[in-house]
């Protein structure tokens, strides 16, 4: 897809209004990430259940979704949120990036670094200063991003799926 030429983008906080937007561009994601992996298929109405998920949790304050806006249209969204390692760890808290994602079109643009570094800065607010994020390693494109952000690999996530497959 060719690239869209980007005026004036808007970094903010996600709004009630923004939601049919971030109902398309979750369906993108969750397509996207669909073709690497089975793991990554959704239950029928996964759009609807991310959106309510943002709307219950986006007040609260360990939870932030932020939006990049481009002519008036939501292109791109971060969800984060902090999160609690159990008691042994002397940080407990780190910050935790759920999802990124930018519309196709909008891509390579700077858009996610933006959003991120947005995200970032709001971890710092919150007092964070660890941050953590998996990335997929069937997905390149991904993996690549977020080591440019200066993400380093920590551990390698493994699965065993014992569901038998006819």
């Amino acid at each position: 897809m060719n690239q869209i030429e980007i005026n004036q983008t808007e970094f903010r906080k996600y709004e009630s209004r923004d939601a049919k937007a971030l109902k398309e561009l979750y369906g993108q994601f969750v397509k996207y990430h669909s073709r690497f992996d089975d793991s990554f298929a959704k239950v029928k109405g996964h759009e609807d259940m991310f959106n309510n998920w943002v709307e219950t949790n986006i007040s609260g304050d360990t939870f932030n979704c932020m939006v990049a806006v481009v002519d008036s249209q939501v292109v791109g969204y971060c969800v984060s949120e902090i999160q609690e390692k159990p008691p042994v760890y002397p940080e407990k808290l780190f910050g935790y990036f759920v999802n990124l994602c930018v519309s196709e079109g909008y891509q390579r643009q700077g858009l996610g670094q933006q959003l991120v570094k947005h995200v970032i800065v709001w971890f710092k607010s919150k007092g964070i200063n660890r941050l953590e994020v998996e990335a997929t390693v069937k997905n390149p494109k991904s993996t690549a991003f977020w080591r440019k952000m200066g993400f380093q690999p920590l551990t390698e996530q493994l699965y065993l799926n014992l569901k038998v497959r006819s």
